[in-house]
C-alpha cells in the first residue's frame, strides 16, 4: 500500500530526530504529547 501510494505515510510522521536525541526528543515527546503518532529516528545524516 505504501509503495503503491495508496497510504500516504507522510501524514502520519510527526517528527524526525537523530539517534542521539531519541530519549529527549523521542520517547519523552511520545509520553507527554498524545497527539504524536510516529517519530522517525535518523540513524545517519
Amino acid at each position: 500500500m505504501i509503495s503503491n501510494g495508496v497510504l500516504d505515510v507522510k501524514q502520519i510522521v510527526n517528527d524526525r530526530i537523530p539517534l542521539d536525541r531519541i530519549i529527549e526528543d523521542g520517547l519523552e515527546k511520545l509520553l507527554v504529547d498524545k497527539t504524536q503518532a510516529k517519530i522517525l529516528v535518523k540513524i545517519h545524516d
